[in-house]
């Protein structure tokens, strides 16, 4: 079986006609007996809610976990993160083939598949002063600060190497490490470091948009980003098989 993933899509940011393009990426006859992983980063609660209804068609299952951008709103005093989790799995309850992954182990058809956002904490000054001045995630996510922010990852931290059994797969929006190919100073905001107790034979992320194929701990780690428009050149769906 074929299991396709991807991330980043960034729906919000585009026009009418880019959105189509993209989700039309995914729509593609033959794979309703394949698998397809979303690893965060799509949008609005709207765009999350119109990609999954769309896509669970077309595939035997699909896999969402919530990436940093997923988390925006424009009035974020008034939808938090949390809220933004709720409102997805009850606009989605009726998709019976997709899996809403927010710290969540899942054994489908064999295969046992975790999923976190794995958000990312801020310990050196660096990266708390680049957060603070810079990132629309301290902005729309984390207002009252990187203490807030720092919980929030103590939350999937806590979640993540909780888990003692091995996975197949594990699914995060932030990855471990720097990607190889990511030619920007290494941040804190982009990489979360785990000591996990479980191993897994594929772990898909991304959030970082580049793309990678590597060994990380006696894993296969995979990133596939579409990236906003121009940033990734010739995108393709990826697959590996289970």
């Amino acid at each position: 079986m074929n299991v396709w993933y991807l991330s980043d899509l960034h729906l919000d940011t585009l026009s009418s006609r880019e959105v189509s393009e993209r989700v039309g990426e995914l729509l593609v006859c033959g794979r309703c007996n394949d698998w397809l992983i979303i690893a965060g980063d799509v949008g609005r609660v709207s765009d999350i809610v119109d990609l999954l209804s769309k896509v669970s068609p077309c595939y035997s299952k699909v896999f969402f976990v919530f990436g940093n951008h997923d988390y925006y709103d424009i009035q974020p005093s008034t939808k938090t993160y949390k809220k933004i989790i709720k409102e997805v799995k009850e606009k989605t309850s009726a998709l019976g083939n997709v899996f809403i992954l927010d710290n969540k182990v899942v054994t489908v058809d064999g295969i046992t598949i975790a999923g976190s956002t794995n958000w990312y904490s801020l310990e050196e000054n660096y990266s708390k002063a680049w957060w603070s001045s810079m990132s629309n995630d301290y902005t729309y996510v984390h207002p009252e600060g990187y203490l807030g922010s720092n919980l929030h990852s103590i939350e999937d931290t806590t979640f993540l190497e909780s888990i003692k059994e091995d996975v197949d797969i594990l699914i995060t929006h932030i990855p471990p490490i720097h990607f190889k190919n990511n030619y920007f100073e290494p941040n804190e905001a982009f990489i979360k470091p785990l000591s996990l107790m479980f191993k897994s034979k594929y772990w898909v992320c991304g959030h970082q948009h580049f793309l990678e194929d590597s060994e990380y701990n006696g894993s296969r780690l995979l990133s596939n980003p579409m990236g906003y428009v121009g940033e990734v050149e010739d995108f393709t769906l990826r697959s590996f098989k289970v």
